[in-house]
């Protein structure tokens, strides 16, 4: 099973594809705050390779490992473990096995590999997680989740623009609920304390151009004070 080196797998999967993301936040900002987002970036960026520098062994504990992971990814134990949650999810499609119980029902599955091989407390995949705990009812409430809260911030994104506010924790929910490899489980507090501060965050920076008169997308509140008292 996924031990404390998957786990930090995961975080520097999360970590990278984040700061790319926050990258591309920048491109589609303007002006000072364009330069402003791309510094700190830069200096977050040298930081990790005057760190890596220092400590070689992270690079082999966080890059290698997760190197090696990717390449025979087929063979990993993430590859044995969603494999579970498939055949869970298959053998209850319905109700699933109850949400939190993938550590009880996958031993008793009938599958070739040992359950200290093919099991974990949990899928480690979000959509797997829900499909072999809830069932396909449970999934398709998950999706619709979160298609009600992309077209709500994809609402705000076509009228404002894709302001700083709203790209950043924007960016943070992409990475948390990309389908495509291994995860932390929904209900844990690691990831899902960061998952529901950036879904109030971003929601709570559509509100605030909702109910604010039309401005330059997605200012700083002190910049759109300064906007509304001038008029």
């Amino acid at each position: 099973r996924p031990g404390p080196q998957s786990g930090r797998g995961v975080r520097l999967s999360c970590l990278v594809l984040r700061v790319l993301g926050l990258g591309l936040g920048a491109l589609l900002q303007k002006g000072p705050l364009r330069v402003l987002v791309t510094a700190v970036i830069s200096l977050g960026i040298a930081g990790m390779v005057v760190l890596s520098v220092l400590n070689p062994l992270m690079i082999k504990r966080h890059v290698d490992e997760t190197y090696d992971t990717v390449i025979h990814l087929a063979d990993s134990p993430y590859a044995m473990i969603w494999n579970s949650g498939i055949h869970l999810a298959m053998e209850h499609p319905i109700f699933g096995a109850g949400m939190k119980n993938f550590r009880v029902a996958c031993p008793k599955l009938d599958m070739p590999l040992s359950a200290e091989q093919r099991c974990s407390t949990h899928p480690h995949n979000l959509y797997l997680e829900w499909a072999s705990e809830s069932g396909i009812p449970g999934l398709l409430g998950f999706l619709l989740l979160i298609w009600a809260l992309f077209r709500r911030l994809g609402q705000a994104a076509y009228r404002y623009g894709y302001g700083i506010w709203l790209m950043g924790p924007l960016v943070s929910m992409v990475v948390h609920l990309w389908p495509l490899g291994p995860s932390g489980s929904f209900f844990s507090n690691w990831s899902g304390g960061m998952f529901w501060l950036a879904v109030g965050w971003a929601l709570a920076a559509a509100r605030m151009r909702a109910d604010s008169p039309p401005l330059a997308p997605m200012d700083p509140p002190d910049m759109q004070a300064a906007s509304v008292s001038e008029r």
